[in-house]
């Protein structure tokens, strides 16, 4: 289940989920990824790793995410930050797929009713759950399953 923020709304997600190409999965989330919080930190600490690129005690906070994206635009250090983002915090195939199955109408997408607090509503996947567990057997995890 996700849960939308105000500004958001459930049926916009929706749409997008049925309209965006799987295989362009990656390339949109290195685009939004960019300017994020996230993007930042691991790009500061993957330089780090590379020795001499930042200073090993620079404080990530006060280093210009501009100045970060300018200068290692292409590099390996880029690369080696969207490559770590994608396999341990993202998974990246497994979203492409599940996208995929939406849009096959293996897996169903439900708008459910909007929580008081929360005027943007919530996006719901019922039936969905990742490949390991379809391998394993294991459909325990999660409330969303993959209809198989």
């Amino acid at each position: 289940m996700f849960r939308l923020p105000s500004g958001i709304r459930a049926k916009d997600i929706r749409d997008l989920l049925y309209s965006v190409d799987p295989a362009h999965i990656e390339g949109l989330l290195r685009l939004a990824m960019k300017r994020t919080a996230l993007f930042k930190y691991k790009i500061v600490q993957i330089a780090k790793k590379f020795g001499g690129a930042i200073d090993a005690q620079a404080d990530y906070e006060r280093i210009s995410i501009h100045r970060l994206l300018e200068t290692f635009e292409g590099t390996p250090i880029q690369t080696e930050t969207y490559r770590e983002l994608f396999t341990t915090i993202m998974d990246v195939k497994e979203a492409a797929l599940l996208v995929q199955q939406i849009q096959s109408g293996d897996t169903e997408v439900v708008i459910a009713p909007p929580f008081r607090h929360r005027a943007g509503g919530s996006l719901r996947i019922p039936r969905y759950y990742p490949a390991a567990q379809r391998r394993s057997g294991d459909h325990r995890c999660g409330e969303a399953q993959n209809r198989g």
